[in-house]
């Protein structure tokens, strides 16, 4: 049986994962976890700098390192970067960790949450919206196979979802 005492949060960019986690965390007396965080503290430096400077394949391992060393974290939040899915070797140590729920938007929703910011390393420059609807068309699949649950956050305020992710959970049986 899967361990029940994690919420792992994937999706893209501006799904909420960030604001929906903290919140969660606190709703449920948990600790809260952001892995992008947590990785740039390591590293010291920002992930934009770490994809100019060491690239997205270096960046996608220390996202795997940096997931590894949480099996032994209890009674967390952990929200994942958007691109966790991508590499596949993550999709064990997620599901590891506990349910696994998928904040999900569409693309315009997550154009007008995010804009066009340089603190978005993926975040295209040019032609952003087809460009995050190219993105999702090829991770959307992957979050599916990751995840246990789907909350859909268009629309939304960060509460609403914190209560369906709750509903979620209540009902889920991993």
């Amino acid at each position: 049986m899967r361990r029940r005492d994690n919420i792992v949060l994937i999706g893209f960019m501006g799904s909420g994962k960030s604001r929906v986690g903290k919140a969660l965390a606190d709703a449920m007396q948990m600790e809260y976890l952001d892995l992008d965080d947590r990785i740039e503290k390591i590293q010291g430096k920002k992930i934009a700098r770490i994809f100019k400077d060491e690239g997205r394949g270096a960046f996608r391992r220390m996202e795997f390192e940096e997931l590894r060393a949480l099996e032994k974290t209890n009674h967390t939040v952990v929200a994942t970067g958007g691109g966790i899915v991508v590499l596949r070797e993550n999709h064990k140590p997620l599901r590891d960790l506990g349910p696994v729920i998928w904040l999900k938007a569409r693309a315009e929703t997550i154009m007008h949450r995010i804009g066009n910011t340089d603190k978005r390393p993926l975040f295209p420059k040019e032609n952003p919206a087809e460009s995050v609807r190219k993105m999702l068309e090829t991770r959307d699949p992957l979050y599916r196979q990751v995840a246990d649950g789907i909350i859909e956050t268009d629309d939304l305020p960060i509460d609403v979802v914190v209560l369906r992710v709750i509903k979620f959970l209540d009902a889920w049986e991993g």
